[in-house]
């Protein structure tokens, strides 16, 4: 497996949109007219982001002028113009190269590769993830001991090209913390599936292609029964987890009709779709009827405000919230495993032993009385307290134990307060809780809250941001009638030659990919 494939993407997108560019380009005979161009990537003329340039040959003069390049650079990119379209000019900031395979070439070179990141960075041509990758490759590279001794990219691609060499090569890459742990156990998991002759989903390369590949529900069946030969599922329960989900997502039976992990965390967060998350947990076997209840009854919210598996575990690990984890399980009668001070296992218990030993440095560890919101020991005074306290920044994270609080809009704990101020930043409401809440991000367009969002998504449904955000601001319809990201994705998976998908090939794939 090579290096580049291991952990090198960032320079392998980049030099894969250089390498597919330019065959045909503006202003060369064989070129598309301008009609042609119009209609495959809703560019219309004059283009106004090339001062106005009316024709293919005035875009292409345009372009070849000093001092154009960024917009130039900055058009390409924002249209995704693929190989047969892009616009002849040369870039005199990677040794006057012609854009297309000639500049491929010129940042294939070992020696080039900082320049061609610095000027991947400076137009917005990759990640920053993946520049800072990049950049701490080509660094670590340079500061020897590599696989084999290796020298430049060109060899160490080509000594870790050998199966023979892929866990030293990978253990390089843990060394130098060149990517995440997390994506350097999948990838040794990947090559190790390889080495014994088990190929990936498709025969897909790289994290994206595989990605890709993967959320199309007609490959779920072939990507699940690959995760579980190479090991991705830790355990037979997760694995019958896993297919139980894929099962329901083949059929569209999912909460919003998410397909992935990452998708579902992020509609099932929003509070509205509580109700609908948890019911669907316990029809797909993923969550007891009895711990669903629970949720409910607290507002989807459990210790600390936490609405996940992992948000709870990660809270409750914690040594100073674990008595507030236990007050929780014995407010609502949930069982725990648990071993405190002493081996005690429940609150009353952990208070007994602690009473018993006070010189114990565990129970100070522990402290065994349980202390909430304002120093209150127990459901009563803490719900009490936080009734006179609305605005206790503690009080809002316990909402849906002990009430009383109501923030903006009404909301009632952290996880819908972020929601209703993300949408409504100028309610002065808001400007209080920027601290816990943190108001609103820029939006599409710049928007700042769903008035402007929504008046921005209606004005410019063509804006790939929009699709992201139609269900809060509407007004957003794309290839086919499309409404989200997640029907948009789908049309132009199946429509790849829509000219209409092209200009979002970026987001939803498809349009751009035709002969």
């Amino acid at each position: 497996m090579k290096l580049k494939t291991l952990i090198f993407l960032g320079v392998v997108v980049f030099l894969f949109v250089f390498a597919h560019t330019s065959s045909v380009v503006f202003g060369a005979p064989q070129a598309l007219s301008e009609n042609e161009v119009t209609q495959k990537y809703g560019v219309a003329f004059p283009v106004a982001e090339l001062n106005n340039c009316g024709s293919i040959a005035e875009c292409g003069a345009y372009c070849r002028k000093d001092g154009n390049l960024p917009s130039c650079m900055k058009f390409v990119n924002t249209h995704q113009l693929t190989k047969e379209d892009v616009l002849s000019f040369n870039i005199s900031e990677l040794g006057n190269c012609q854009i297309g395979s000639d500049c491929r070439n010129f940042c294939n070179r070992d020696e080039n590769i900082t320049q061609c990141m610095d000027f991947a960075d400076k137009y917005d041509l990759l990640s920053p993830s993946n520049i800072e990758i990049s950049r701490a490759f080509t660094k670590a590279i340079g500061s020897g001991g590599t696989p084999g001794g290796c020298r430049t990219l060109e060899e160490c691609d080509s000594y870790c090209d050998s199966s023979n060499h892929t866990n030293e090569c990978l253990d390089y890459v843990g060394k130098k913390k060149l990517v995440a742990e997390k994506e350097l156990s999948a990838t040794r998991k990947v090559a190790e599936g390889l080495r014994q002759g088990i190929e990936t989903p498709g025969k897909c390369r790289g994290i994206t292609e595989c990605d890709d590949y993967c959320t199309d529900t007609a490959h779920f069946s072939e990507c699940a029964v690959y995760a579980k030969k190479v090991g991705f599922y830790p355990s037979e329960i997760e694995a019958d987890t896993a297919g139980k989900f894929i099962a329901l997502a083949a059929q569209g039976a999912t909460p919003g009709g998410c397909k992935s992990k990452e998708a579902c965390d992020s509609y099932c967060a929003i509070p509205a779709h509580g109700v609908e998350c948890t019911d669907f947990a316990v029809s797909a076997g993923l969550l007891s009827k009895d711990d669903a209840e629970a949720i409910k009854k607290n507002g989807g919210t459990g210790p600390g405000g936490c609405k996940s598996k992992e948000e709870c575990s990660a809270f409750c690990n914690q040594t100073s919230n674990q008595n507030v984890c236990l007050q929780y399980a014995k407010d609502h009668n949930i069982p725990v495993e648990f071993s405190g001070p002493g081996g005690c296992s429940s609150i009353d218990s952990c208070t007994a032993y602690c009473k018993d030993h006070p010189d114990d440095s565990t129970c100070k560890q522990y402290d065994s009385s349980f202390k909430g919101p304002g120093g209150c020991s127990d459901k009563d005074s803490c719900t009490s307290f936080c009734k006179e306290h609305k605005d206790d920044p503690e009080c809002q994270k316990y909402a849906g134990q002990y009430g009383g609080f109501s923030g903006p809009g009404g909301c009632k704990d952290e996880a819908s307060c972020k929601d209703y101020c993300t949408k409504n930043q100028s309610d002065s409401a808001c400007q209080q809780f920027a601290g816990q809440y943190g108001g609103m991000q820029k939006g599409p367009g710049g928007c700042t809250d769903e008035a402007s969002c929504t008046s921005y998504c209606k004005s410019n449904p063509k804006d790939g941001e929009c699709a992201k955000y139609a269900g809060q601001y509407g007004g957003f319809s794309g290839p086919g009638g499309c409404t989200d990201e997640a029907s948009c994705t789908s049309y132009c998976k199946s429509n790849p030659k829509d000219s209409a998908c092209a200009p979002y090939v970026g987001q939803y794939g498809g349009g751009a990919q035709q002969p």
